[in-house]
Formats: C-alpha cells, sequence, structure tokens
C-alpha cells in the first residue's frame, strides 16, 4: 500500500492580450495508493514575456517550447514597450 505524489502538467493555454501573448499553465498534482488517485488539486500561473531564464528553468519542457516559438525578440519588445509606457 504505497502512497505517492505525481506533479503532471495538465494544460496550457495561449492567451492573446493586446499586441502579446500570455502561456497559463496549469499543473496538477496527484495522490496516488496503489494506483488509483485519491486526491488531486490544481495550481496555475501565468507567464509572461518578460519571464526571467531562472523562472523558466522551473518549467515543463513543453513550456519551454512553446515559449521559444511563441515570443520572438519582436514580440518581447513589444510587450516591453505596452509596460514602460503604461508606467510613465
Amino acid at each position: 500500500m504505497a502512497i505517492t505524489k505525481e506533479t503532471v502538467l495538465d494544460q496550457v493555454e495561449i492567451v492573446k492580450m493586446e499586441t502579446w501573448k500570455v502561456l497559463q499553465v496549469r499543473t496538477k498534482v496527484n495522490v496516488i495508493e496503489d494506483d488509483v488517485v485519491i486526491a488531486s488539486t490544481k495550481h496555475r500561473t501565468t507567464l509572461y514575456p518578460d519571464i526571467t531564464s531562472g523562472s523558466l528553468a522551473s518549467q515543463p519542457a513543453d513550456v519551454k517550447s512553446i515559449v521559444g516559438a511563441l515570443w520572438t525578440d519582436s514580440h518581447i519588445a513589444s510587450y516591453r514597450t505596452h509596460v514602460s509606457s503604461s508606467s510613465s
């Protein structure tokens, strides 16, 4: 009767904002006893184009691949322009 816990990537959504896109990442933590999920919880986080490489390092490989394809240099520049003009 072993109890284990696993964290899995449950969902990734690309959400269009103004001139940039963010990623919404949902993970699911399953508590498993004898190959049966006896409890689970979900956690959601939003990633913006200015994410640091350290923060990105903790994300699953699938998320890193999406970020690499989605957030081009011009996309990140567009987001930074928006942030700097909003804070003025």
